[in-house]
């Protein structure tokens, strides 16, 4: 069972790394692609989307890159899961487009719904500025 997707996860990953960089830079994605060790072309694809949502901006060019466009105690890890993942998804039956033929008399689906609840409560309270807390000092 996975709760974050890769593409959260890389996505969470580019963010750390580009707020501990200068705010007044820009990060090319190559660079993030190398540190964070994220396949470029797939970084670059999740960057669009962060762009797009108008969490990062861009710039083109030789000193171009990515930058931040909200503070990191704005970007929560709950929106990056809206975003790339559609909410956060304990087990597939609970948001298929069709459930299953034993979603209604299943016992275990209101208690998956519930603890999916009560997760995406908790990633709501987990911002980009509190992962680049946890990794100070760490190489």
């Amino acid at each position: 069972m996975k709760i974050l997707t890769k593409k959260t996860d890389y996505a969470a990953r580019a963010l750390v790394y580009i707020a501990g960089r200068d705010a007044d830079g820009f990060v090319p994605a190559s660079r993030i692609a190398e540190i964070e060790s994220i396949p470029e072309l797939f970084l670059r694809g999740i960057l669009q989307i962060l762009i797009k949502e108008k969490i990062l901006l861009a710039k083109e060019g030789r000193s171009g890159g990515v930058r931040l466009n909200l503070s990191p105690r704005r970007i929560t890890l709950a929106r990056l899961i809206d975003i790339f993942q559609d909410g956060v998804c304990v087990s597939d039956c609970v948001f298929r487009k069709s459930s299953c033929a034993h979603s209604l008399g299943c016992p275990l689906r209101p208690r998956l719904a519930a603890i999916e609840k009560r997760l995406a409560a908790e990633f709501k309270g987990i911002t980009i500025a509190d992962l680049l807390k946890a990794t100070e000092g760490k190489p």
